[in-house]
């Protein structure tokens, strides 16, 4: 069964450490699901180059996002952020399941 890839999103900012610690953080999770084959599109934003963002969350670097809803701020905890993708990812199949479910048997 298809499931699309989980968004996951770094907003961060130059030379803060905390950022930094997220990325290993991130970078932890990424190469675990990369080893159970779960779909992970990861990406980085510089909080100043991306005012929308640096408005929203200017204070709370780094903030983590998953399908692009914020998932965590300042500290990010790899056992958590694991659990919470395997936990989107699974929202994402039951919902791809309900839409298909009425398609299952036809030609």
């Amino acid at each position: 069964m298809y499931t699309p890839a989980v968004r996951l999103t770094l907003v961060s900012k130059p030379e803060c450490y905390l950022c930094v610690e997220a990325q290993q953080v991130i970078q932890r999770v990424l190469d675990a699901a990369a080893e159970r084959e779960i779909d992970i599109d990861y990406d980085e934003i510089n909080i100043f180059e991306n005012d929308e963002l640096a408005e929203k969350y200017g204070d709370e670097i780094p903030v983590v996002l998953i399908n692009d809803m914020p998932y965590a701020s300042f500290q990010v905890h790899e056992d958590r952020l694991a659990y919470a993708i395997l936990h989107e990812r699974s929202k994402m199949r039951a919902k791809a399941n309900r839409r298909a479910w009425w398609r299952r048997g036809k030609k």
